[in-house]
């Protein structure tokens, strides 16, 4: 009986990640393209495309990590963030990662609002450079954690039933491939200037 009532509660977060955000997803070259005012999944099949941010976290990252066996993931686009389910055969083992970028402390502090009214108590768990916190949605069971971190203007937020500490690493693991994408970028930028005639 728990999966039964799993499967809404992914549903309601799925909902709550893809009408959080206030502005558009432009995580650089990372990001998928999408059609203004509307959400897409995109690929064949549910697959993501090379370009989707999404292809930052493997299914392979979330078994090590969090211990959940999953398949690559949904992807879904929206102006606002990209959302990226992973799904398994195990209704309580799918996991959920939503990113946006551009995000304000206002933008921060009305998403916090919503979460707080919808799952009660919410705990603070920010550190030197960046702010984050959780929330457990304990209407279902197993009760599925909801990691929200913000680092600059950068919000990754996973939800699933893995222990805390887990979905921390996870997220580390994500930001730390941000940074390396970040000074990749800056480093080709400045070669191809130094090197144009």
């Amino acid at each position: 009986m728990p999966h039964r009532r799993r499967l809404p509660a992914l549903l309601r977060l799925t909902a709550l990640l893809t009408g959080a955000a206030a502005l558009p997803l432009a995580l650089s070259a990372c990001s998928s393209s999408s059609t203004a005012g509307s959400t897409t999944t995109t690929g064949a099949g549910g697959q993501q495309r090379a370009t989707s941010v999404c292809s930052l976290v493997t299914a392979a990252q979330i078994e090590q990590t969090l211990g959940k066996t999953v398949d690559a993931p949904r992807v879904a686009n929206s102006p606002r963030l990209t959302v990226c389910t992973y799904p398994s055969k195990t209704p309580a083992d799918t996991v959920i990662v939503g990113f946006r970028a551009g995000v304000t402390g206002a933008d921060a502090a009305l998403e916090q609002a919503r979460l707080g009214r919808l799952h009660g108590t919410l705990t603070d768990v920010s550190g030197q450079g960046f702010s984050a916190y959780y929330y457990s949605d304990t209407s279902v069971t197993p009760a599925v954690i909801g990691l929200v971190t913000i680092n600059g203007q950068t919000q990754v937020t996973v939800a699933s039933t893995s222990p805390l500490a887990q979905q921390e690493s996870l997220t580390q693991q994500i930001f730390a491939t941000l940074a390396a994408l970040s000074t990749s970028a800056s480093t080709t930028t400045t070669t191809a200037s130094t090197a144009a005639p």
